[in-house]
């Protein structure tokens, strides 16, 4: 399970990929063809904007192993490929609270279950929040879980994401070559980029922006 802002989560969904711990290797290496994803989203924006509270996106890595992105100076993060059900819809937290084995005995304090890093999830609690979020069938359909029928958390990583994994092949990942250099003028135009698709928050951008300019 991801925690992700519901921009982030839509941008994600609109491009056909996952990064985690704002792009970091760490956070993807462990992700395989087949592993399922499904994000959480607190708010609107990242640590701003109106209450969301629900399960946004799902889907299914494609990627063999993550890559690096060309995105901008200092910020080329690493993603998988992803292939989301486009037919789900944000399914609220609350009235799964009591059905989700993740958060049943946690109700009343169930926003701490919901934040640290990777969480796992049992079969049976992806089912109920792809049944909420209207794609049960779909899920159903793309998927078959191992023989044990438990899900396969990763180690590590800064965001939570749970994976669920068919082929417990492990997959090495080489970092590619170090990216070509670009003018200040076209950072800052992919900066800009970054920011009007949600990729990055406006404090991200800001950050960036000063960096790359020296101040």
């Amino acid at each position: 399970m991801g925690v992700a802002s519901a921009e982030h989560a839509r941008a994600g969904l609109d491009g056909g990929f996952a990064q985690l711990g704002h792009g970091k290797h760490i956070a993807v290496k462990s992700l395989r063809k087949g592993d399922w994803i499904v994000y959480y989203s607190p708010r609107e924006g990242m640590g701003e904007g109106e209450t969301v509270q629900a399960f946004t996106t799902i889907g299914r890595v494609t990627s063999d192993a993550p890559y690096r992105a060309e995105q901008a100076m200092d910020f080329n993060p690493y993603r998988v490929d992803v292939d989301y059900l486009t037919d789900a819809k944000p399914a609220p937290i609350k009235p799964l609270l009591n059905g989700l084995q993740l958060t049943r005995d946690h109700v009343s304090n169930w926003g701490i279950v919901m934040r640290g890093p990777k969480r796992k999830l049992e079969e049976e609690d992806m089912r109920r929040i792809a049944e909420a979020m209207g794609v049960l069938a779909d899920f159903e359909n793309s998927q078959n879980w191992p023989s044990t029928g438990r899900a396969h958390p990763t180690p590590g990583g800064e965001s939570g994401l749970n994976i669920f994994a068919n082929d417990i092949k492990k997959i090495q990942v080489v970092d590619p070559p170090p990216l070509p250099q670009t003018s200040t003028s076209q950072e800052l135009e992919r900066l800009h980029n970054l920011l009007t698709q949600g990729a990055i928050s406006q404090t991200e951008y800001e950050g960036l922006k000063a960096k790359l300019l020296g101040a």
